[in-house]
């Protein structure tokens, strides 16, 4: 039981799409604090992707924001101001929301009016495409198996096939496991080189109970229709602060069942 809330629970985290750090709920020493260099987002999608940037003083204003793609102004990256949070020590977080109607590398320019004389410029540069989201590409024996909507999971029929995962602009991919069940039900972990042929899972879940009426055991069996096989990546991303630290992320290959514990 628990190992399966530990599957849901991955599997809703690894939907939700991120693409910046939002402005932390408590202040912190500003030489922790720094401006996103790098940032996604997604194309079409209005309301997921959001970036905030601290100002040293509350007097101090963002004047003006362009948008460039290869040196042009462009509108197809849309940047909104979503909010503003000022600190009694006097420093404001400025959080902004952003989407890009086209796929494509652009770049940010806030110009920063200094409440004591002068202004100075923070540029961000953002990556664009699909969902904005952590895999830019999964496939299988070379053929692309996500989309827009389905970025961390995909269903195939295939026995075996080669897996090679496309991270998104500044991630680095640092060991990929895999998990499966084996014929007794258990999760086996072995390593796996991004790229290579692996053998699918085939065992489903199983589970079985028994209940007595008129003095008659009843054993019934709950057989799952999925056998999944989860890949276990963990990777480095340079648009965050501490470009040095690591994460994992989960993707799923699910195909029918045809084998239960």
């Amino acid at each position: 039981m628990k190992r399966t809330l530990k599957k849901i629970v991955a599997i809703l985290l690894a939907t939700v799409i991120i693409s910046a750090s939002f402005a932390p709920a408590k202040e912190v020493k500003a030489n922790t604090i720094k401006t996103p260099t790098t940032i996604r987002c997604g194309v079409g999608l209005k309301y997921y992707s959001y970036f905030s940037i601290r100002l040293s003083s509350a007097k101090d204003k963002v004047s003006k924001i362009t948008v460039t793609k290869g040196g042009r102004k462009t509108s197809n990256l849309k940047v909104k101001k979503t909010y503003t949070r000022l600190y009694s020590s006097g420093t404001s977080y400025i959080g902004y929301n952003f989407y890009a109607t086209k796929a494509g590398t652009y770049k940010i320019k806030l110009k920063i009016k200094k409440g004591s004389g002068g202004s100075t410029t923070r540029t961000i540069k953002v990556y664009a495409y699909g969902s904005g989201s952590l895999f830019k590409k999964v496939t299988i024996n070379g053929k692309k198996v996500t989309n827009k909507y389905q970025t961390n999971y995909c269903y195939t029929t295939k026995k075996s096939g080669k897996v090679k995962f496309t991270l998104a602009p500044g991630c680095k991919i640092t060991s990929i496991k895999v998990e499966k069940r084996n014929q007794n039900g258990d999760w086996k972990t072995t390593s796996f080189k991004n790229g290579r042929k692996v053998t699918f899972g085939k065992v489903g879940y199983c589970s079985s109970s028994n209940t007595s009426s008129n003095g008659y055991i009843n054993q019934t069996e709950d057989k799952g229709f999925v056998a999944n096989t989860e890949f276990i990546i963990t990777y480095t991303d340079k648009s965050d602060l501490d470009s040095t630290a690591e994460h994992t992320a989960y993707f799923y290959v699910y195909k029918k069942a045809t084998q239960w514990p």
